[in-house]
């Protein structure tokens, strides 16, 4: 009775720890990421065969507890077990789909319910045409016959470890690409919208941060149409190795791509210099490190840094970023929140590519998302740029035609103004008059005052010559105490009466020097263009005659 019991015992608590059944998949239905329906084994050296691997016992496979199943960079092989069950009488056709379109070598082996076996080689490391569908994800398709089959998978890979299996019928394989496409027709249209309109915006205003925005976005392009396959299929279908190293480099081009732009955004040059020489510097040792790991270090070194680094990237672009807005760089607003979202998608993409975090698709696009959101931000970030740039122009353009002492206009203003107006005057027929003007005996004001009370008298005539002309005259301090005066449409006798004016206001209002009330008087020459005038020097020397004529006589005329 008590053995009876206790054999009794040992099978209860043995169903109790056993593990589960494993499922089976039904072919009758299409099943998008079948993982939890899989078994696991890790061939850690890499070297076991089918044959091997068919001859363990079920206990030496592990039960995926998720549908994908993504891992850290690693040297080993997996070996995956899936059950699938044909309940027809006929033939059923599946496609099974293979994700991560990066992955290097996929063996399947197919055993039928007669025990035949069928055997499969796939991975990116094949030609294109290998796939039984033109499309970027690998797929083989296979007839299953009635009953059940068991699938074994081989995966190796040097790049990221992502295993994502889905057995679908074709028709709802090709219908579900109808979505994806919408979704990179989207991605891709508004990142190509905003490299043509940025590029017509740089070939119009020269300002090379708008060529280092397109460079960025067209890296960012390159590198997710690598990593998705599109470049093998459009570009080396039958050049595997060239594909592989393109997903590796393309991403070092792309974290290259984006210190340039945040370089050049950012005018740490002339903004931050030190951190320039920091940008300058990982972008020599981010190039450095491609060539190295490539010719030394080979493609698994090289896709490991690439992925690693693009995050470090992100993150020193980000803090450059928060650097250059502290420091009062206000352009730099918009760029930080680009580079928010970068920075987020880059480091959510990079971690479930390499297996930190769980694989979803909402976590491997993020990457793509975050870069819609970067690409339109930092085209608004641009065009606050432009506009700061413009402001920036016209400030440092008005200031290369201002008289930094009086505020109005100096002689390289009135070289262009005059040649202007003087064009105006001959195809308008229109009147032009000038009047040059200098304070009498200024000097002695120098000598009396010093250089500041001199400094005095000046800004005072121009203050009075500012506020007496009409709004479409324009005033100059021409050098020393020498003004002029440019009247459009005016004649020599409204040039005149200008001038009484202004020396009536001189007699009213003394100039106030040091605390004293002081009259300064001025002596005027004034000419009017003659339709025989080619230009305004004509009417300048007139001018001048004028004044020279009123300085002698000592009176105004």
């Amino acid at each position: 009775m008590n053995r009876r019991f206790y054999v009794l015992l040992c099978l209860f608590l043995s169903s109790m720890f056993a593990l589960p059944a494993q499922p089976v998949v039904d072919l009758n239905t299409s099943h998008n990421f079948v993982g939890k329906s899989m078994l696991v084994y890790e061939d850690k050296d890499a070297n076991l065969d089918f044959e091997h691997i068919s001859n363990l016992p079920e206990e030496a496979f592990v039960p995926l507890d998720k549908e994908i199943f993504s891992y850290p960079f690693t040297s080993s092989a997996f070996w995956y077990v899936i059950k699938v069950d044909n309940r027809q009488k006929i033939l059923q056709s599946r496609l099974l789909v293979f994700e991560a379109a990066w992955l290097d070598y996929i063996q399947v082996n197919i055993i039928s319910p007669a025990k035949q076996q069928k055997q499969y080689e796939l991975g990116n490391t094949f030609n294109y045409i290998k796939r039984s569908i033109d499309h970027p994800f690998i797929n083989q398709e296979h007839n299953f016959e009635p009953g059940i089959s068991y699938i074994y998978i081989q995966v190796k890979t040097r790049d990221p470890f992502v295993f994502a299996l889905s057995i679908l019928d074709e028709k709802t394989f090709l219908l579900e690409q109808i979505d994806q496409s919408l979704y990179i027709g989207l991605l891709y249209g508004v990142l190509f919208a905003m490299i043509l309109y940025n590029l017509f915006l740089f070939f119009g205003t020269k300002e090379p941060y708008y060529a280092y925005y397109v460079l960025f976005v067209t890296a960012f392009l390159i590198a997710n149409a690598s990593y998705n396959g599109y470049t093998f299929k459009l570009f080396f279908p039958d050049s595997p190795s060239i594909q592989n190293w393109m997903q590796s480099s393309s991403i070092f081009f792309f974290s290259i791509a984006n210190i340039l732009f945040a370089k050049s955004f950012l005018n740490l040059k002339k903004m931050h210099p030190r951190l320039n020489l920091s940008s300058n510097i990982l972008a020599v040792l981010l190039i450095a490190i491609s060539l190295l790991s490539a010719f030394s270090g080979g493609y698994h070194y090289h896709i490991i840094l690439a992925i690693g680094l693009s995050s470090i990237i992100s993150s020193f672009i980000f803090a450059i970023a928060v650097t250059s807005l502290y420091k009062g760089n206000i352009s730099s607003f918009f760029f930080l929140l680009g580079s928010i979202s970068g920075l987020v998608g880059t480091v959510i993409t990079a971690l479930a590519v390499m297996g930190q975090i769980p694989y979803y698709n909402y976590t491997y696009k993020a990457l793509d998302i975050g870069m819609i959101l970067d690409a339109i931000l930092l085209s608004l970030a641009l065009a606050h740029r432009m506009k700061i740039t413009q402001e920036e122009k016209l400030i440092a353009e008005k200031a290369s035609r201002t008289d930094v002492l009086t505020g109005l206009f100096n002689r390289r203003a009135y070289n262009d103004i005059s040649t202007q107006e003087t064009n105006r005057h001959q195809r308008y027929k229109t009147d032009l008059s000038l009047i040059i003007l200098d304070i009498d005996n200024f000097k002695n004001f120098n000598d009396t005052y010093g250089h500041d009370g001199g400094d005095n008298v000046l800004r005072y005539l121009g203050e009075i010559l500012e506020n007496l002309k009409r709004e479409n005259d324009y005033a100059f301090r021409v050098g020393g105490d020498e003004f002029m005066i440019l009247l459009p449409e005016a004649n020599k006798a409204q040039a005149t009466h200008l001038t009484q004016r202004i020396e009536e206001e001189l007699t009213q209002r003394p100039c106030t020097i040091n605390g004293i009330d002081t009259h300064i008087s001025i002596s005027t020459g004034i000419a009017q263009l003659n339709e025989t005038d080619t230009d305004i020097t004509f009417a300048e020397k007139r001018a001048d005659i004028s004044l020279y004529k009123a300085k002698n006589e000592n009176k105004n005329i």
